[in-house]
């Protein structure tokens, strides 16, 4: 699967900015991060973070047809007082009105909402450029996240407090969305076995293997079978065999 992240804002354009706060940095540091989290489980890209895509989208033409998925990321703001004090918090996610399902949206609001954020639901648009030209045009699955309100201080103490869970939260959301289940890659370090390498000299020590480059490459391309061999080879040198 290909997945297409896009920081909203930039370029000259900071977004909303409150307490301290610019929606475009805080946009761009959510991406940073939530790439690092997808890119075991999927192809990522990341929208160049010195452009706005708005911007962009104006001037130029994009092919988003490259893609399975594209999403956007957001801070909300509510005109809420200069002391971060309102009515209107929490998450929600937009989506174009003619996108025929929102698992994908509706797993990554409720599991943001389940940090203590409120939970404002998916919302239809048919009124937003990015959006139109992605969906509306090109027929690829695409949506906002507006992660929170940059306007309210408890939303804002919230996301400064879990900002990490709520990039896992996005991340799980769309990797459980589209059916992609999560394999760990790697595998805490033990007896020195931090590599494919590591792995395969101890098999190869032990003269349960001879062919080394046909093992390294299996090793490599397989996750799955990479933690099998390390498995057995903390069983062997606990039991010291």
């Amino acid at each position: 699967m290909k997945i297409l992240l896009i920081a909203g804002h930039g370029q000259g354009d900071p977004g909303a900015c409150a307490l301290g706060y610019q929606e475009a940095t805080l946009t761009r540091e959510v991406v940073a991060s939530l790439a690092n989290k997808l890119k075991p489980y999927a192809e990522v890209e990341v929208f160049d973070t010195s452009k706005n895509m708005y911007k962009f989208l104006k001037l130029l033409t994009f092919n988003f047809k490259k893609y399975d998925y594209v999403l956007e990321v957001h801070f909300n703001a509510a005109a809420n007082d200069k002391n971060g004090n309102g009515k209107t918090t929490g998450t929600e996610v937009l989506v174009h009105t003619s996108e025929k399902a929102v698992t994908v949206e509706q797993l990554i609001v409720n599991n943001i909402s389940e940090l203590g954020f409120t939970n404002r639901g998916v919302k239809l648009r048919s009124n937003l450029q990015n959006m139109n030209v992605c969906k509306g045009k090109q027929g690829v699955s695409y949506a906002l996240v507006e992660v929170c309100f940059i306007d309210d201080l408890d939303d804002m103490k919230l996301y400064q407090a879990k900002k990490e869970e709520v990039v896992t939260a996005i991340a799980d959301g769309i990797l459980k969305g589209h059916g992609i289940q999560k394999q760990e890659k790697e595998i805490k370090e033990h007896k020195g076995l931090t590599s494919v390498n590591d792995i395969v000299w101890e098999l190869s020590n032990r003269g349960i293997l001879s062919d080394k480059a046909l093992w390294l490459k299996k090793l490599e391309d397989d996750s799955n079978d990479y933690c099998l061999a390390k498995n057995f080879v903390e069983y062997l040198i606990e039991k010291g065999i």
